[in-house]
């Protein structure tokens, strides 16, 4: 079967789970799901974890979904490359 198949729906309504996804060590991909991507990353993730060893958690999360009263997950992950 497919590791595709066992893609975790994630969800900002579940805080403790999304810390432990997010800081509690363990590897995971995570695509977001709402992005307005045209479903770019939901079919990247879907192809990507067929490649991951078994060590590596796939999860799915509407990343603009708000975790509190003004912030959205995706604001609380934005990254800065330089």
């Amino acid at each position: 079967m497919s590791r595709a198949a066992y893609v975790t729906t994630l969800s900002v309504k579940q805080p403790d789970e999304l810390k432990r996804v997010m800081k509690g060590g363990e590897c995971w991909l995570v695509a977001c799901t709402d992005m307005e991507d045209k479903e770019i990353g939901e079919r990247l993730v879907g192809q990507a974890a067929d490649s991951l060893d078994d060590e590596c958690n796939v999860g799915a999360l509407k990343c603009r979904k708000k975790v509190d009263a003004s912030t959205t997950f995706a604001a609380k992950c934005v990254c800065e490359f330089t």
